[in-house]
Parts: structure tokens; sequence; C-alpha cells
């Protein structure tokens, strides 16, 4: 999985160069149009339109050179800016990060987690699977959520599978997320919503008595959480897998690109030999 890291463009947003372009171009004319007709109104000269047209870009041109901002990597926006003697500043290419899940170590489980809100419906759900140091499926579980917060629904979440580990005796535990402010959470604790502190503080207890450590996983390698949130959005309890395999829904998110070129071939082959049969 690749995640593309967008940290610096929320951060601090770069406005589009053609667009800025354009808004100078406008104004740039329009205030020297206006300078022009005061200046035959009032003093009585007469200003060519050529002599305007130069004024206007040299303007435009020495504006462009204070501005920040960037093109979008694009010819036709090339040839626009460049038409305009301007300096084209490209945009910083994206930070591609590989994100892989890594299973635990030998007598650890690790737990990925995650929480869904739906804005259109008012509902949330979460979900979390368990699996061990060969990456077996141990058991997974999903459940709705009668708090329309997607924040809440990610802390729930975490209690939920503490609460399963706890009850099954696993104390070796290795607990990732998508989302940091959990991990600030688990630092935390008075951060957690009002609502959720007892269960939480039930759940610290429960993690000062067993093994754990916990990390941040970016979403690419959080599917399978995923789409157990998404099923508990449409649940009425909470479900739980302890049978390998999980319904086919839950793992289409992490189907890995060697599996489906291995099938493509499988089905290239077989296609060829009914051909020349």
């Amino acid at each position: 999985m690749l995640h593309r890291n967008r940290r610096t463009a929320k951060t601090e947003p770069v406005p589009n160069g053609l667009a800025a372009l354009m808004l100078n171009c406008f104004t740039t004319t329009l205030w020297f149009i206006w300078k022009a007709r005061n200046i035959m109104k009032h003093d009585g000269r007469f200003i060519g339109v050529d002599v305007l047209r130069r004024l206007i870009l040299g303007h435009i041109q020495a504006a462009s050179r204070l501005a920040t901002c960037c093109m979008f990597n694009s010819l036709k926006e090339l040839r626009i800016l460049k038409s305009y003697n301007i300096s084209c500043r490209p945009r910083r290419a994206p930070h591609i990060i590989e994100v892989n899940w890594h299973p635990p170590i030998l007598g650890w489980v690790k737990i990925n987690t995650d929480g869904a809100w739906q804005r259109a419906s008012g509902r949330a759900g979460y979900g979390g699977i368990f699996r061990d140091f060969r990456g077996s499926f141990l058991g997974a579980f999903a459940s709705n959520l009668n708090i329309p917060s997607s924040v809440e629904a990610e802390v729930m979440a975490v209690i939920q599978a503490i609460e399963l580990a706890w009850v099954r005796e696993w104390k070796h535990i290795w607990l990732e997320v998508d989302s940091t402010l959990v991990l600030h959470h688990l630092r935390d604790p008075h951060l957690v919503p009002w609502r959720l502190r007892v269960a939480w503080s039930n759940c610290l207890h429960h993690i000062s008595h067993i093994h754990f450590r916990s990390s941040h996983i970016f979403r690419e390698g959080n599917q399978v959480a995923d789409a157990l949130a998404n099923i508990g959005l449409s649940l009425t309890g909470m479900s739980w897998w302890d049978d390998s395999p999980l319904p086919s829904l839950i793992f289409a998110g992490e189907i890995h690109l060697v599996s489906r070129i291995f099938v493509f071939v499988n089905v290239f082959v077989m296609c060829s030999l009914l051909f020349f049969m």
C-alpha cells in the first residue's frame, strides 16, 4: 500500500498560480483604464492603447514576481504563464510513503481498530481484528454506536477491543490505529469525551495489567478494520467472528496486488489453452 502525504497542502494551502494571474490581470486592467480615463479628463493628456497595454503587462509581470502561487504542473497552464513572461513555480512533488502491515512478535496479539460515522444517517460504527505473529486470524468484531461521533466511535473500538482481549486472557497486546487522536487519549485520558470516560478508565485499568504497546498506521494499512467499522454501521448490536475466513466483504479492501496478478495470469493461461485446443 502507498500513502500520499498531503500534510503540506493541508496546513499551508497554496493558491493556484493561474487563478491568481487572472485576478491580477483583471484588477490591473481596470486600474490602468481608470487611471488613463482620469488623466485624459483632468490633465487633457491621451494615453495610447499600445502604451497602456505595455504598462499593464509590465505591472502584471512585476506583481507576479512577488506572488507565492504555484502552478498545477500542466502544459496548458505552463503555456499561459510563459506567454506573459511570468516565472513558473511548479508544485512540490507529493511524498509517497510505503504502508505495510507488520505482524507482532511471537506471543503477542496485534489489534487493528477503526471507527466510522455517516453524516447523512447520523449512524456510527466501529470494529477491530485480532491477528497473531503469523498474521493468522484470531477473531474480529463489529458494532454500532448510538452516539453520532467518529471520534467516540474510534475510542469505543479500542475499549471493546481491550475488553475482548482481557476476557480471552491475551496479555501481550499491540494496538494499531489510524487515528493519532486515540493515541493522544492513551497518554492523556482527560481528552476522552465525557460520555466514555468511565469505560475508558476501565480500559486503561486493563492495559496497566498487561504488556501493551500502541502505534499509528495510515488508513491504507488499516482497511480490514475500516471495513469492519462500516459493517458496524448497519448492525443493531455487536457481532463477533472467531472462525476464519471472515465474510468476503471484510477482506475486499486487503486483496494484495500480487494476488491480483496471480489470478490474472491464471485466467489468461486458461483462456489461451482453450483458444488453441
